[in-house]
């Protein structure tokens, strides 16, 4: 059996570095889970008392597990003002965690702290092992489970899901299209409103996308089963677009780890109803980018990247003026939405700057009849990673994806979300 050197004990501090019980100073009783703290939430307590600032370099260290070495250079490889306060940070740090090379590292009233001393690292590898999230040695417990009782603070509570379980009153969804059914505030798309002026031919251009839902609990069956009935406009006067569409989408989140399986159905027409069509769709969005959301820093830089698999039909009882599907009467397709958006905090007073692209592709299986892929890409001002509007020149190129109209624009808009 490794022998475990008990360094410390629980009541009050002992002899050593003052420096090394402030480390661990915001830890409480209900940071323990079965006797003791978790090295993850013991790590997050020191980033925590030293007031460690998030920085992209830091964050990124910290997802890759590389914060110790970070530390040992004391450099985070950035300019400005807020990264010197970084290093500077940087440079505490080290220099307070070397008390876990002391004989006798130290840790709040309520605490002991224990050193697998067949396991720990040489003395002058404990700091960038620990931060490195290299730790099974370092042993934090809680001192009334050693005196062998247990308060009601240390047992861990059980997890929430990741969508309430209680219903939610319905609210109102403002986004781009109807493919943002069903997604979370910070993935949906700008409902979008463009204007250009053609002096010589005295002719005003709209460009307008806009999609206008009520999110609600689906029959009070709980959170994994949500209903939208919305009504969608797509209008460019300019390409002539006119796409005015009523209908619902039903949402299921399967056990709440990411899935999203959506079901859509709706009536579309123009905003003269001279047209009738009528189309489903069935989508389903699987959490295959942790990696990308994993950039994600809060305030300073977002990542979003999204693939969605879509099987659709279409029926045309009339075209209209949509010329395009006048020679169609029905058809059915399979494809993907693949969605990409980036994010970059340029400071309080400028906000975000915005970059996405998107490419939506559609075939119709041994024929050619409703085809259509679309290309997409975005660069704007947003006040927040998660902000509810934004400034953007957007270009498109491809064919609506429902009228099939060929689409070759740019466009400056004004997008909000809600």
């Amino acid at each position: 059996m490794k022998r475990l050197a008990i360094i410390a004990l629980a009541f009050g501090l002992s002899s050593g570095s003052a420096e090394a019980s402030e480390l661990f100073s915001t830890l409480e009783a209900g940071d323990c889970r079965d006797g003791q703290v978790p090295n993850a939430v013991l790590r997050d307590a020191v980033l925590a008392a030293e007031q460690i600032p998030l920085t992209v370099p830091i964050a990124t260290a910290l997802v890759e597990n590389r914060l110790g070495t970070l530390a040992r250079e004391k450099e985070t490889d950035c300019l400005g003002r807020e990264c010197k306060d970084a290093d500077d940070a940087l440079r505490k740090l080290h220099h307070n965690l070397l008390a876990l090379s002391d004989a006798q590292p130290l840790v709040p009233a309520g605490f002991t702290i224990a050193i697998d001393a067949a396991a720990a690292p040489p003395r002058e590898a404990r700091v960038e092992t620990f931060l490195n999230g290299q730790w099974s040695w370092l042993i934090v417990r809680c001192a009334t489970t050693l005196a062998g009782t247990t308060p009601p603070s240390v047992k861990p509570e059980p997890e929430k899901p990741s969508r309430p379980s209680d219903p939610e009153p319905a609210q109102i969804v403002l986004a781009k299209t109807e493919e943002d059914a069903g997604k979370d505030f910070g993935k949906r798309g700008f409902a979008s409103f463009g204007v250009s002026s053609d002096r010589e031919a005295d002719e005003t251009a709209w460009d307008i996308d806009a999609y206008l839902g009520l999110d609600a609990p689906f029959l009070g069956l709980g959170s994994e089963l949500e209903f939208q009935p919305f009504v969608s406009l797509q209008y460019h006067t300019q390409k002539k677009v006119d796409d005015l569409s009523f209908g619902g989408a039903l949402m299921w989140y399967p056990g709440n780890v990411g899935h999203l399986v959506r079901l859509k159905g709706a009536w579309e027409t123009d905003i003269n109803f001279r047209s009738s069509v009528w189309r489903s769709d069935l989508g389903w969005t699987p959490p295959w980018f942790d990696l990308c959301e994993e950039q994600s820093v809060p305030d300073r830089v977002f990542a979003n990247c999204e693939l969605t698999l879509v099987g659709d039909i279409q029926k045309i009882s009339d075209a209209g003026s949509k010329e395009a599907l006048l020679k169609l009467d029905s058809f059915g397709r399979a494809g993907f939405d693949l969605r990409l958006a980036y994010g970059r905090s340029v400071g309080e007073k400028f906000g975000f700057v915005t970059a996405g692209a998107g490419f939506s592709l559609r075939r119709n299986p041994g024929s050619s009849r409703g085809n259509a892929e679309l290309f997409t890409a975005s660069l704007g001002l947003s006040p927040s990673d998660a902000g509810a509007w934004k400034i953007s020149i957007d270009y498109t190129l491809g064919r609506d994806l429902t009228e099939l109209t060929k689409q070759d624009k740019i466009v400056l808009t004004v997008g909000f979300r809600h």
